[in-house]
């Protein structure tokens, strides 16, 4: 997942570069459109379309972002990753939306154990959003995540995610001259939900020091 400030962003398709052998680790985003892997030291390493093969039969084993083929994204993720998961070691980091079930998390464990790991670490997505743009964890904060078929407000207090809302569209249910109002309605109507909840303070602070954009949308 590429993090974006409001007026900034970050981000580009990368091709995936040699390994940094003092930097091992590897985590792996399966968004609904696009997978995403990173490693320290080098940043994102892969940003490609979520498909189990590319071409006119092209399969998406990932849908409002939830696997929805064990074995499709199995194999997506082999075909990507598999012949060099070893540089990048063992132990991948996996996010998983905020609010998924454990059945969720079962489905990406099993998907990334074609790589062989011997544990994975899964991490929510908006948590895993702002580890990556380095944001001060000390601070409440409040993460938006518009992706293609989901979209995600998460407040993270002491660095884990406290309360979070989710909704089932995203930039792909938007037609091709459709603005992003309709997207910005639905995340208004889920930080008003946070904030009439807010019982100590934390989603009003976490507003007034600024949102992290991330997502495709945040590009849109």
């Amino acid at each position: 997942m590429i993090p974006h400030r409001l007026h900034r962003h970050a981000g580009g398709r990368l091709g995936l570069r040699p390994p940094c052998r003092h930097c091992p680790g590897l985590a792996i985003d399966m968004g609904s459109a696009r997978t995403r892997a990173w490693v320290p030291g080098r940043g994102v390493v892969l940003d490609v379309p979520t498909v189990t093969f590319p071409g006119t039969d092209s399969h998406y084993p990932v849908r409002r972002g939830g696997i929805v083929d064990v074995e499709g994204a199995a194999r997506m993720l082999d075909r990507l990753l598999g012949r060099r998961s070893a540089y990048f070691g063992r132990q991948p980091a996996l996010t998983v939306p905020v609010l998924c079930d454990d059945a969720h998390r079962t489905a990406a464990v099993g998907a990334v154990g074609v790589l062989r790991p011997r544990a994975v670490l899964t991490v929510e997505g908006p948590r895993a959003a702002a580890l990556g743009a380095n944001e001060d964890l000390s601070r409440p904060l409040l993460v938006v995540d518009l992706g293609a078929q989901l979209t995600e407000v998460a407040l993270l207090v002491a660095g884990e995610v406290a309360r979070a809302r989710r909704a089932l569209t995203g930039t792909c249910d938007l037609r091709a001259s459709e603005e992003t109002g309709a997207l910005v309605d639905t995340v208004l109507e889920m930080v008003t939900d946070l904030l009439r909840q807010d019982r100590g303070g934390e989603a009003a602070d976490a507003l007034a020091r600024g949102v992290l954009l991330v997502g495709g949308g945040a590009l849109r």
